[in-house]
């Protein structure tokens, strides 16, 4: 057997900003746990997370990865997890989706400095219209989203 004392989870994501690729650590977790280990053997280890507001949603080339370690010299393959937008941004997704609106692309473009509070970046939508009554009238529309706590800014580019 091996004696475990501590596991570590991670959320990461890699990301195109502004065409080049940035790994990220948005948050780590240490659980602190006490197991010995058999071969073979599967243990469950419950926990919960809070996650920022602020987190780009999974969508397009965005990819979220929970993964474990542990103390020992053992770490696990990472696991594919999805990040869920603000009920408000929610929201003005399924507005978009009424209009006949679909996400073309979603990326990851750096802002200024002064624009941010936590992140040197932010989710960019390209939305397209696929049908209703901006189809043939619209190429697309472009939207910057920027959450704060409780406040949600966002900037709209219409092509």
């Amino acid at each position: 057997p091996q004696y475990i004392h501590q596991v570590r989870l991670g959320l990461t994501t890699s990301v195109l900003v502004d065409e080049e690729e940035v790994k990220t650590t948005w948050a780590t977790y240490p659980l602190s746990v006490h197991l010995e280990v058999a071969p073979h053997t599967f243990y469950p280890v419950p926990f919960s997370w809070v996650l920022p507001e602020d987190l780009p949603m999974s969508t397009g080339n965005i990819a979220w990865e929970l993964d474990a370690a542990v103390t020992v010299r053992y770490e696990s393959q990472p696991l594919a997890v999805e990040v869920l937008p603000h009920p408000i941004v929610a929201a003005v997704n399924d507005s978009f989706e009424q209009l006949g609106f679909q996400i073309f692309n979603s990326c990851i473009s750096a802002i200024q400095e002064a624009t941010y509070q936590r992140l040197p970046y932010a989710q960019q939508f390209e939305w397209r219209p696929e049908e209703g009554e901006f189809a043939g009238k619209l190429e697309q529309v472009l939207v910057t989203v920027l959450p704060k706590s409780e406040l949600i800014t966002f900037y709209m580019e219409i092509d």
